[in-house]
């Protein structure tokens, strides 16, 4: 079972949201009373901003308070921790908040697949099989590419050897590669 969040985490987080969400509202590029009460917050509680910000990223526009928070997030490697982790945000928001980004102006695929990678190299757990789930479901919805592979969306209708997991990922990866660059299945 992975983690939850604690109360006061989960409270924090949901205070933050709400701040976010009204800083967003009244935000002006010119005035910098916005900028600096987001900037406390983010000094406050990286790890709050950071759920906090996909929350209201996955329902904001492209208005030039969601690209200061988005900023934000890229300036202190906050967004990818904050995409991938399926303790932090619900998969709804994390996927909702990745089809907005590159709508604000800012591409993900390539900062997706590398922490993608860098997941599938590490020992199998459960923890990190959730995470793997979750940057796929990220990045197909980041992605203007069609998907490349059907995953489970919760971690218990995962296999029972996770390790196993990165296997058929992996396969069905190099099978995908295959077709695009016109090889058929069966020349493989």
């Amino acid at each position: 079972m992975l983690p939850v969040l604690s109360q006061s985490e989960a409270d924090l987080t949901t205070c933050f949201q709400q701040d976010i969400a009204a800083l967003l509202d009244s935000f002006s590029e010119k005035d910098t009373s916005s900028k600096q009460s987001l900037q406390q917050m983010l000094g406050s509680d990286q790890a709050a901003f950071s759920r906090a910000s996909i929350r209201v990223l996955a329902t904001a526009t492209g208005s030039a308070g969601a690209r200061y928070v988005l900023h934000l997030l890229r300036k202190h490697n906050l967004l990818m921790e904050a995409l991938a982790d399926p303790r932090g945000s619900r998969r709804e928001d994390a996927v909702a908040a990745a089809r907005m980004i590159p709508q604000i102006g800012a591409p993900l695929d390539a900062d997706l697949e590398r922490v993608l990678s860098a997941a599938l190299s590490l020992p199998p757990s459960v923890a990190n099989a959730a995470r793997v789930v979750r940057l796929l479901d990220v990045l197909e919805a980041a992605s203007p590419q069609p998907p490349i592979l059907s995953v489970p969306k919760r971690t218990d209708e995962l296999p029972r050897h996770v390790g196993s997991l990165e296997v058929r990922i992996s396969d069905r990866l190099h099978q995908q590669e295959r077709l695009a660059g016109g090889e058929t299945v069966a020349g493989r």
